[in-house]
């Protein structure tokens, strides 16, 4: 089971071809980790820009490729070691005109080819032309030099800024694509007109952006940084989630947990998603639990029922008494002895004046202090900050609509919010034990944590 999440984003990224991420380098992660803790605050990235399907280099291509085969029917087409027949029908010319104006992967893949070409690395072309099939075929109908030489320029600048060893030059919505100085995310692509990406640093998207300007496929680019709304800042979080698996989740025993949540995520079973959230959610608490009250909790607490043990057992052992209203009758004594001596001296009658007055004073500032309490919150007794009380209710609010068929709907943002939730509770925790003493006794390390984070 502790293998689940692995393997299940192991085959995602076979399948849809996603990085590997052993491939996203250490201060990447670190960056995601900074995003998954804190979207709004981190933000993301946003380049738009307006696709030019017949403009640039493919026009040029597809230029080169009119003229080629001009006047005729059919085309030989070499297959590795083989050669093959293409006739130049109807369906061909829409298929090649189709990815080689309307993808980003054409152009980049392309460009590839180039780039390997110059490295003079060794070609699979088996391999390429599985991949690239459209690219391929027209790298064996036209001369290439005439465009390599026009975009010259920007052939240095795609082996500069966007290729690498280990590129892959297949760009599809939604996947992980590295370039040579950081990673970024097609939300749109030329077939709704436009190019939309995002990433949590922009040098890639500054450089995606100049390589698309350089080969004439792009125009009105903006890039910047976006806070809000939060459905836009959110929208990938399952996707970093699973590119900084390692760092965000250390704790290898949630992870089978969390990677049935990305799984039901994923197949848009919703409901289930926020239910494996909610559960890896109670066993954090139940670790905060049986941390800080050393005693084992009943079983079968919902998420609900285990943070309101966590708050009254605190709130039983810490809440300040009320302090009780000065008592005038302690007085009562002294003035009876006072009235019954015939030779009462002033001294006593000072005394006991003192005394009352004592009282009254008391008996005011007790007052006024009732009254300044009016309308302010009680002094709250917590072992965690407001964030973290916040996620958690949050999550018991998503995790009960899941569980009791509720009205509130279950979808794709209230899977990010709760995911979101457990990120923020589960990251408080393991910071939170970096600050025990662990050198002092329970009641002490309980105590030292509510002070920390009780207001009022």
């Amino acid at each position: 089971m502790q293998n689940h999440l692995i393997n299940f984003m192991q085959a995602e990224y076979e399948s849809r071809r996603y990085i590997s991420r052993d491939q996203i380098s250490f201060e990447e992660k670190k960056k995601i980790v900074q995003y998954l803790e804190n979207p709004v605050s981190c933000g993301l990235w946003h380049l738009n820009a307006d696709w030019l399907p017949n403009a640039g280099i493919t026009e040029d291509i597809w230029m080169a490729l009119k003229e080629e085969t001009n006047g005729k029917d059919k085309i030989a087409i070499r297959s590795g070691k083989r050669q093959r027949y293409i006739g130049l029908n109807e369906v061909w010319w829409r298929k090649i005109s189709e990815e080689l104006h309307s993808t980003i992967s054409f152009v980049v893949g392309f460009f590839d080819y180039l780039a390997r070409q110059d490295a003079q690395q060794p070609e699979d072309n088996e391999q390429f032309g599985a991949e690239h099939e459209t690219v391929q075929q027209i790298l064996d109908l036209i001369d290439i030099e005439p465009i390599k030489k026009k975009y010259s320029e920007a052939l240095e600048l795609f082996k500069s800024s966007i290729w690498h060893s280990e590129f892959k030059a297949i760009m599809s919505i939604g996947d992980p694509i590295r370039l040579n100085r950081g990673t970024f995310l097609i939300q749109k692509g030329p077939r709704d007109g436009c190019l939309a990406a995002i990433s949590w640093d922009p040098a890639p998207l500054n450089d995606l952006k100049g390589f698309l300007s350089a080969v004439g496929k792009v125009a009105n680019t903006t890039l910047m940084p976006v806070f809000s709304p939060e459905e836009e800042v959110f929208a990938p979080y399952f996707i970093f989630l699973g590119m900084a698996f390692d760092l965000i989740i250390p704790q290898e025993h949630l992870r089978p947990l969390v990677g049935k949540a990305v799984a039901h995520f994923t197949d848009e079973n919703y409901t289930d998603c926020v239910s494996a959230i909610g559960l890896a959610s109670e066993d954090v608490l139940t670790q905060i639990y049986e941390t800080l009250y050393r005693e084992q909790l009943t079983k079968g607490l919902t998420l609900g029922q285990l943070a309101d043990e966590l708050h009254a057992k605190a709130a039983a052992r810490f809440k300040k008494k009320e302090e009780s209203v000065p008592d005038f009758s302690s007085l009562y004594p002294d003035i009876k002895a006072a009235v019954d001596d015939a030779n009462l001296s002033p001294a006593r009658v000072a005394e006991l004046l003192r005394k009352l007055l004592n009282l009254s004073a008391e008996t005011n500032r007790h007052l006024q202090a009732r009254i300044d309490k009016i309308g302010k919150p009680e002094r709250r007794v917590a072992i965690w900050p407001e964030l973290v009380n916040h996620s958690v209710n949050e999550l018991i609010r998503y995790r009960n609509a899941a569980s009791h068929k509720s009205r509130i709907p279950i979808g794709p943002m209230e899977c990010r919010r709760a995911v979101f939730s457990f990120v923020v509770l589960l990251r408080w925790w393991l910071r939170e034990r970096t600050l025990i003493d662990w050198s002092k006794s329970a009641d002490e390390i309980l105590k030292d944590s509510v002070e920390r984070h009780s207001k009022g």
